[in-house]
């Protein structure tokens, strides 16, 4: 596979992915869209995904009264990479649903750290990122169903906070009172809580935060200060400490490079 051009955070009234010869699109929506194709429109929910092949032209508009906000990869493919995503059996044309967005983002962030930085493996390391992710696509599509409300407990309502917590990142979030309303206590809670998702809770607090203030570096000309406030910081200095440490930059630097190659909308 081929990376063509990535786009990140894109923000659009409607985006329309026209045949080209030879090159697939992978467009991530992360906000609620209508899809159309061959004049058949569907609903589709936040966090769909959609590959498609150069012989359709797929439209998308947002639903009633909001703008797209999606990530895209062009590519193409060779005889063998075709073969390997029909064996990965992931249908062409067609919403994705993820159940699970967390992977995704995660590997579209990290593409698109990667496409700042422009190292001397940048291209397999895109590659094998756009691999990862269908590969992820494909084990949601056809895994076996676990009751996971058996395996953890408290699983539908773990699911539910962490949804809250990447939807409003600026929250304050108290573990006593989570634990409270879900009768059990601090340190079980904290154990459920990494057994269900891989990461801690306060990870996942600390990593909602960070990607809201990534995009709204990119997607914003809005001070950093004005950022670290809205995505939940009161210190200034110890948001630009924990965006270097976790993106390898500064808030800034971050910005520079991300518009350099992207560019972004005002505000």
């Amino acid at each position: 596979m081929k990376i063509m051009g990535l786009n990140f955070n894109c923000r659009s009234m409607n985006l329309q992915v026209e045949r080209r010869s030879n090159e697939f699109f992978f467009v991530y929506m992360k906000t609620p869209s209508v899809l159309s194709i061959k004049g058949n429109e569907k609903s589709c929910p936040e966090n769909t995904a959609v590959i498609c092949s150069p012989e359709m032209t797929v439209n998308f508009k947002p639903s009633p009264s909001e703008e797209l906000v999606f990530d895209r990869i062009c590519f193409k493919m060779n005889q063998s990479d075709q073969q390997y995503l029909n064996y990965l059996d992931i249908p062409a044309d067609t919403p994705l649903c993820l159940r699970e967005d967390t992977v995704i983002r995660s590997l579209m962030k990290c593409l698109q750290l990667e496409t700042v930085r422009i190292g001397e493996h940048s291209g397999e390391f895109l590659e094998y990122g756009l691999r990862m992710m269908l590969i992820n696509i494909s084990s949601q599509l056809h895994r076996r169903e676990i009751s996971e409300e058996i395996e953890i407990p408290h699983f539908a309502k773990l699911q539910s906070l962490r949804r809250k917590i990447y939807a409003q990142p600026v929250n304050k979030w108290e573990i006593s009172r989570i634990a409270e309303e879900m009768n059990i206590s601090r340190t079980y809670f904290h154990r459920i809580y990494s057994k269900a998702f891989g990461v801690t809770f306060m990870q996942d607090v600390i990593n909602s935060r960070l990607a809201a203030a990534a995009d709204m570096l990119t997607g914003t000309n809005r001070s950093v200060s004005y950022i670290a406030e809205k995505c939940g910081y009161d210190s200034d200095s110890y948001f630009m400490r924990q965006f270097r440490k976790h993106y390898g930059c500064t808030p800034t630097e971050y910005r520079r490079r991300c518009i350099a190659e992207n560019g972004y909308i005002d505000e």
